[in-house]
């Protein structure tokens, strides 16, 4: 079992009750823990400080990846001046983070698992391969990308309807309003939802972006689960 919540980009408060919330359960975070056109730099540095901190399992986001070392992509909210920092901070700390978990048979990512991605990559509807094939892409990236990375990886893919060239968004880059997603179980983050956590189909769920709804998706009961107190979060 485990408690799963979308983006947080440096909402300290949030990420605090997510965290006192049922604490003898897994927590998983989606990504993007900093970036944010409002919260302080100050904020960002104990939100990222906190999350590495805690027992949870860290999926990285698009705005996560921008400060790691050869990144294929920038992206909005890029603070130029706290940039050599976290870069520090990621790389001092990248074991810690994942481009994809499992649990309960979903498939954790912080954008999802388009049907582009999955039928030109992934091939297969098998969780444990799909896991393995994400993680050999991140692998690669990870080997290669102080050198020669030998080509930009399918992963990473950002589609048109987010300012990119391709036909389809990888794991970070998916939005599930563009089209159809992969037939698999599957959660994700990244994307605003209308109103707080999102079911798309079956087994399919969007965690929502950046917003004040305090919820999780419990992966076992697959519920909705309200943490906490919907307060006034942090400036």
């Amino acid at each position: 079992m485990a408690l799963v919540i979308g983006d947080v980009h440096g909402k300290i408060n949030k990420v605090k009750a997510f965290l006192a919330y049922k604490p003898e359960e897994k927590h998983i975070f989606t990504g993007d823990y900093v970036n944010s056109f409002i919260q302080p730099d100050e904020i960002i540095y104990e939100t990222l400080k906190t999350v590495i901190e805690s027992g949870a399992e860290l999926v990285l986001g698009n705005h996560d990846i921008h400060y790691l070392d050869g990144s294929p992509f920038r992206c909005s909210g890029y603070r130029q001046h706290m940039a050599k920092s976290l870069n520090q901070i990621f790389e001092a700390f990248i074991a810690r983070f994942a481009p994809c978990v499992v649990e309960d048979g979903f498939v954790i990512t912080h954008g999802g698992v388009s049907k582009g991605l999955g039928n030109s990559l992934l091939k297969t509807t098998s969780v444990a391969d799909i896991l393995r094939i994400i993680n050999e892409e991140w692998a690669e990236f990870i080997k290669y990308r102080n050198s020669h990375y030998p080509k930009e990886s399918r992963i990473f893919y950002i589609p048109r309807s987010r300012g990119g060239s391709n036909g389809y968004g990888g794991i970070f880059w998916a939005d599930y309003r563009d089209g159809t997603l992969y037939p698999i179980r599957q959660l994700f983050g990244h994307s605003k939802t209308p109103k707080g956590v999102l079911q798309i189909a079956g087994g399919q769920w969007a965690l929502g972006c950046d917003d004040d709804i305090y919820e999780c998706f419990n992966t076992t009961t697959q519920e909705v689960e309200v943490f906490g107190e919907q307060p006034r979060d942090a400036a």
